[in-house]
């Protein structure tokens, strides 16, 4: 049975209208995929138990040709047991009738030459067909086991992914040593390496012709899952089969909820550019050697860098947008009172001095020139632009000559955040979370428009 291809999965940078559309429609499909895989599975176990009953009537028939086989050749030996003593009885009665004892000797020759043909005959056409027997069955159970190993090896390959990495990595997922048969897919080769026990072995090219995101014949491996722990699957080549598959898109971004994000603070030999989702925060990324500081909300802090916000969630961006309305109303009706009572007389008087003079010493503006042409799968690229005065902590408002990608579906995978990154240095970085390489619009790769915000 074939299995439908899930519609397009909502991505961080929708906005909220599609990203609510594409979720509805992603998860409508999902009641007919898990029935679909599901059937699959079944016709998989009936193929199976057919084989291994057709195996033991093979071998029951090869029994029973035995067995008749056996029995030919005691009938033919009787036969000639019969045809020996008639000849005997003939030789008695020789004395009389020579003739007819020479005749009688020569039928009881024939007679046992034809019998004992008759049971060679029978006994080789018995052991072909048992012998014929035999290698069906062993056939049909052999079938049967190598269906069963290879669902076995595609669950394997999920549960041994270790995510992109830019280098051989040293550890597995948890922290825990290497086993063979671990692999991951190198950021800066674009080749999957498979851990051979001692040592890392590449095994398959990226074929940019072939994006992994379509290929949808995973049936196999998913009717291996139960239930189907996330909502969001991604296709890839299994690296102990060369099977295409589709595995859950947790195996390759990390997962947690609001009350684990501190989780992200203990991770060890974690990679550069690796992924992780918060519930209730957003996307984040990981930045090997960052200082930028821990606020429990945009950023999480570890020894040996720092998980970076890249997209927020729909409730984070409703909280900065949205103050509390009861404290809004009350400050939009006090207003006029407040400031009289707090400012008294002219403000001019009070604030002399042109307010656009005071407010441009703290507002820095520059620019920084973008030569990226395109983000590899689940990565990002940065670069930079020199900024005088500016310093970490300050807010950097940076804006795009155009549309970030060079087709819509480029600009659905990209995102771009921008920040001070060290005195007088704006760095800005385009993110891709999507497992397709973004190329860039053509229009954005010249000096971005910078200005920074001073905060003091």
């Amino acid at each position: 049975m074939s299995v439908t291809l899930l519609p397009p999965a909502p991505t961080p940078s929708d906005t909220q209208a599609e990203f609510d559309a594409r979720a509805f429609a992603f998860a409508a499909a999902l009641n007919q995929f898990g029935q679909q895989i599901n059937t699959s599975a079944e016709a998989v176990n009936t193929n199976a138990g057919t084989a291994a009953t057709q195996a033991g009537n093979a071998a029951a028939s090869a029994t029973q040709s035995a067995s008749s086989a056996t029995a030919s050749a005691n009938s033919a030996t009787q036969s000639a047991t019969s045809a020996t003593q008639s000849a005997t009885s003939a030789t008695q009665s020789a004395a009389s009738a020579a003739a007819s004892a020479t005749s009688a000797s020569q039928v009881a020759s024939n007679a046992t030459a034809i019998a004992n043909q008759a049971a060679a005959t029978a006994s080789a056409a018995a052991a072909t067909s048992a012998t014929q027997s035999a290698a069906s069955a062993a056939a049909s159970a052999t079938s049967a086991s190598q269906a069963a190993a290879s669902a076995d090896r595609s669950e394997n390959a999920v549960e041994q992914y270790l995510g992109p990495h830019p280098a051989n990595p040293l550890a597995n997922k948890t922290g825990g040593p290497l086993r063979a048969g671990d692999w991951y897919i190198n950021t800066t080769s674009g080749v999957i390496l498979v851990y051979s026990g001692t040592v890392w072995v590449q095994s398959i090219n990226a074929n940019p012709a072939l994006p992994v995101s379509n290929i949808v014949d995973g049936a196999v491996l998913l009717s291996k899952i139960q239930p189907i722990p996330s909502r969001h699957l991604i296709g890839r080549v299994s690296a102990g089969t060369g099977q295409a598959e589709l595995v859950p898109l947790s195996s390759i971004v990390s997962s947690y909820s609001y009350d684990t994000r501190g989780d992200l603070r203990t991770l060890t030999n974690v990679a550069q550019d690796s992924l992780a989702v918060v519930d209730g925060l957003g996307l984040f990324q990981f930045s090997a050697g960052s200082d930028e500081p821990d606020d429990d909300e945009s950023c999480f802090a570890t020894a040996t860098g720092r998980w970076l916000m890249q997209a927020p969630s729909w409730d984070v961006v409703a909280m900065w947008a949205l103050p509390d309305e009861a404290v809004q109303d009350e400050n939009d009706e006090d207003e006029p009172l407040r400031f009289d009572a707090r400012f008294p007389g002219s403000f001019d008087a009070r604030f002399p001095g042109s307010f656009d003079a005071r407010f441009a010493t703290r507002v820095l503006r520059g620019t920084a020139l973008c030569a990226i042409t395109s983000v590899a799968t689940i990565g990002a690229a940065s670069f930079t632009g020199a900024i005088a005065g500016a310093e970490v902590g300050d807010f950097v408002i940076a804006t795009p000559p155009g549309e970030l990608g060079a087709t819509a579906a480029d600009t659905a995978r990209l995102a771009f955040h921008a920040r001070v990154t060290g005195a007088n240095t704006v760095t800005i970085t385009l993110t891709n979370a999507s497992a397709s390489t973004a190329t860039t619009n053509a229009a954005i790769r010249v000096n971005w428009p910078v200005a920074v915000i001073r905060n003091i």
